[in-house]
């Protein structure tokens, strides 16, 4: 999926905002970010290229306005819903924390054994399953909305032609926030990184945000976002949020 293109009068305001000195720090590093997203989806920047140089240039990640947090009680309110109209396997899917589009464009697209090139360059299956947890790999690097991999507790798929606009639609009727699993998902793994003293950036990585580390270390955050997600799942499954146990056999 693809961000929205910028027009050639925004690039040029981008760099002449970063070259003139008279603009306030502040000004230029968004600019910069900017500049460098638009690069990456230009196809100019690989992914791992762009974090590479934000760590350089030491840009600060974008001020996001603080979440509420979501109680664990709302979590299973959404499960019952699903559950009671036969859309179990999407609340399954959501607690990893991926967005609904990526989601649905998983299932439509569907191809577990198919041998890719993952980032930054390995070569295996984009399906990877254990007893606990899954990850495909997707691979969408451009776009304000990347996606590297759709983390989600070990269940069996298959390839459909679920609808993204028509699935949003019945959650909005039953009264579901869709955003509302993936700042769970956030809080969640956040949380359970600073208990077992594990790199956040295992939490970013999962969710496909901005890592903080360098080049030589982005080898080994998967080994830890691994490691964090498989934390995640049996905290889930004693929660009673699994629709599966932790070895993918139903409850």
């Amino acid at each position: 999926m693809r961000g929205q293109r910028i027009d050639e009068r925004t690039i040029k305001y981008y760099v002449n905002t970063v070259m003139n000195a008279r603009y306030g720090r502040d000004k230029q590093t968004r600019a910069w970010r900017k500049y460098v997203r638009f690069l990456n989806e230009q196809g100019l920047l690989s992914m791992l290229e762009m974090q590479e140089i934000l760590e350089r240039l030491k840009i600060r990640p974008s001020k996001k306005k603080g979440i509420a947090a979501v109680p664990t009680q709302k979590i299973m309110v959404y499960k019952q819903k699903l559950v009671e109209n036969n859309m179990g396997w999407l609340h399954t899917l959501l607690l990893g924390g991926a967005r609904l589009s990526h989601v649905t464009e998983m299932l439509q697209s569907w191809n577990p054994t198919e041998t890719v090139v993952h980032s930054p360059g390995i070569i295996e299956p984009r399906l990877h399953c254990n007893k606990t947890f899954c990850r495909y790999y997707m691979g969408i690097e451009k776009g304000s909305k990347r996606c590297l991999y759709i983390y989600y507790p070990a269940t069996t798929l298959e390839k459909t032609t679920i609808s993204y606009t028509r699935t949003k639609d019945q959650l909005r009727r039953q009264g579901i926030e869709i955003g509302v699993y993936r700042d769970y998902a956030t809080q969640q793994l956040e949380r359970i990184a600073t208990e077992h003293n594990i790199v956040h950036d295992a939490a970013k990585y999962i969710l496909t945000r901005d890592l903080s580390i360098t080049a030589e270390h982005y080898l080994n955050t998967r080994d830890w976002a691994d490691k964090l997600f498989t934390l995640y799942v049996q905290w889930l499954q004693e929660q009673g949020l699994l629709l599966f146990s932790s070895n993918g056999v139903e409850d």
